[in-house]
């Protein structure tokens, strides 16, 4: 609820509490929407290893009812994939349940055919205020405002390209609005990359902490040394570019979390 704060007292914005089998009214909410943005999901690499199962139930169970009304309705539908849907590792790793889910839901998607009109983005590490404690960015900023030592799994040399949540959000709404981006899969996120070393060198930075660097094993089995988005077609269909550095990102979490 925090999240939604300051959203309160826009004339615009309506809240309806409900659980993801609330299933009428999620049709309520799905057909009286002139699109529908997907953004629905388990997160946390260690939630997802801990119950790999709920996490492909939850995730695919509930998509199935969105696509479901949405096609009912002839309803435009925005859903949010991930990065993970096509690097998702071994099925034997319990970690890969999150991008198999991912890549399940989008082919489910497009099983529908004509019956809605649907655009995937596939994000890459959005980061931003008031983003969940289970990700880097807020965990290495939480350490260094503690002055705990700031843990990085491995030797901190796996790249990541982090995107602002304002660029994201502005990502999505064009998206929606594209025609030529109806039916597509696009990258959203940023191609310049840093590494999780130089990622947590700029939070110390940003905050003035005076935090050690801690390297621990990483319990998840193999990570992914690499992640990049290809811009090129959302470029394309609706011109879209970010706008917000990687200092920018850290500033604007670091403030809030300082509140």
């Amino acid at each position: 609820m925090a999240n939604i704060k300051h959203l309160e007292c826009h004339s615009r914005f309506r809240f309806t509490k409900a659980g993801k089998h609330s299933y009428l009214d999620m049709t309520r909410g799905i057909l009286e929407s002139d699109v529908v943005f997907h953004l629905a999901s388990p997160v946390g690499v260690a939630r997802v290893v801990k119950n790999p199962r709920e996490c492909l139930r939850s995730m695919t169970s509930l998509s199935q009812e969105v696509f479901s009304i949405a096609a009912y309705g002839h309803k435009k539908v925005f859903y949010a994939s991930s990065s993970e849907a096509i690097e998702d590792g071994p099925s034997e790793n319990p970690r890969s349940a999150y991008g198999i889910g991912k890549r399940y839901c989008e082919a489910l998607a497009f099983s529908y055919g004509d019956d809605f009109p649907i655009t995937i983005g596939r994000f890459y590490n959005i980061a931003g205020p008031r983003q969940n404690l289970l990700f880097v960015l807020p965990i290495f900023i939480l350490q260094a405002l503690d002055s705990h030592p700031m843990t990085i799994y491995g030797d901190g040399q796996q790249r990541r390209s982090f995107c602002h949540v304002r660029d994201a959000v502005e990502a999505i709404l064009a998206l929606s609005e594209s025609p030529e981006a109806t039916g597509k899969v696009c990258d959203i996120g940023r191609r310049d990359s840093v590494t999780l070393l130089e990622l947590a060198e700029q939070v110390k930075a940003v905050t003035g902490g005076d935090s050690e660097i801690a390297f621990i094993p990483y319990p998840f089995g193999e990570e992914v040394s690499r992640r990049m988005p290809n811009l090129k077609k959302i470029e394309a269909f609706c011109g879209w570019k970010p706008k917000r550095g990687l200092v920018e990102i850290i500033q604007d979490t670091v403030e809030v979390m300082r509140g």
